[in-house]
């Protein structure tokens, strides 16, 4: 007979963390050397609030009516317009051994007119990280 799972506390802090909105994120090294630390820095460093950051739920990005992708980190020009048309950033975040990100942001950029002033800044700031 199969084992019965159940998460406990204990089991969600070892493999789970809470990233600056809050939002509880699987550990995986994706997240941790990458899409958490951007998220902190973007609130830390760059002084964007918490409410105009969106980690999780990911981000679907629409070109018409087709969904063409989940971006991993959207910011938004204020908290309270949580849509594509108010996105300010855009960040796709990738393992070290990937290289496909910057093909993917743009085709996440492509149509959000306001965000496209942002791609080379995102890039060449956070290329050592290969957080694209």
């Amino acid at each position: 007979m199969p084992r019965e799972f159940k998460k406990t506390e204990e089991a969600v802090k070892e493999s789970y963390v809470r990233d600056v909105t809050g939002e509880w994120l699987r550990a995986t090294p994706e997240i941790m050397d990458a899409k958490k630390v951007f998220a902190d820095r973007l609130v830390n460093e760059f002084g964007y609030t918490p409410e105009q950051i969106q980690t999780k739920p990911e981000f679907y990005i629409k070109k018409g009516s087709q969904r063409i992708g989940p971006a991993d980190i959207v910011v938004f020009r204020d908290a309270k317009n949580k849509i594509q048309e108010n996105i300010w950033i855009i960040v796709e975040t990738k393992r070290k051994e990937r290289s496909d990100g910057i093909d993917q942001l743009k085709t996440y950029l492509s149509p959000c007119k306001g965000a496209k002033a942002y791609l080379k800044l995102v890039i060449i700031i956070f290329m050592p990280m290969k957080v694209y």
